[in-house]
């Protein structure tokens, strides 16, 4: 993936940099007793099936730790699904780069987990600006929300509830956040006159 955070591209170094992430978190581990099975399978998470990727060796299939192999997959989906690309569309894009992954490990990961993390946030509902008085439950947080000294009270994609709501508000009054939050509104968002 060519990105960070799902938004920001990466520089030629940060890329080169996250290629280099198993290989610094083998590093740091092998000195440890007994895990040499741990650091193995960090060395191979990137790894792709057909042997390309890092390491740059000869192991490939399924010479590469089957836990390797596993998170190889459930990182991408992990990935692709903070992208908005979910179920059939995430199946098809990894099948198109299905030399990298352990095909029956790929077919398993679509069969066990169809919406894999269900991801609150989607390209599809609508979103709004609204004042914390028009907030209802089952509506999920777009932006972090923040206290005026920069603590996150509240992540995005953070679904909310009456009680969330309610705390949202109190701490609105008692020590000031900003005015309006940024919400989208799903199918089960609770529909109900907001509070005066």
């Amino acid at each position: 993936m060519d990105r960070w955070d799902g938004e920001q591209e990466l520089t030629a170094k940060e890329k080169e940099l996250l290629k280099q992430l198993p290989q610094i978190g083998h590093d740091l581990l092998v000195t440890i007793p007994r895990c040499e099975q741990v650091t193995r399978i960090i060395l191979y998470i990137k790894k792709d099936y057909n042997g390309g990727g890092f390491p740059e060796d000869d192991v490939a299939g399924e010479a590469i730790p089957l836990v390797s192999r596993m998170l190889r997959i459930l990182l991408d989906r992990l990935a692709l699904d903070a992208d908005g690309i979910v179920k059939d569309a995430a199946e098809m894009a990894m099948t198109r780069e299905a030399e990298w992954y352990d095909p029956d490990l790929l077919e398993l990961s679509f069969e066990c987990f169809p919406a894999y993390l269900n991801q609150p946030l989607n390209r599809t509902d609508p979103v709004k600006t609204m004042r914390y008085n028009q907030l209802v439950p089952g509506q999920v947080l777009v932006s972090d929300i923040d206290t005026p000294d920069g603590m996150v009270l509240l992540h995005a994609g953070s679904k909310l509830t009456a009680m969330v709501i309610s705390r949202l508000r109190n701490h609105h009054l008692l020590y000031g956040l900003k005015d309006e939050v940024t919400v989208q509104i799903s199918d089960d968002s609770v529909v109900r006159r907001p509070a005066a």
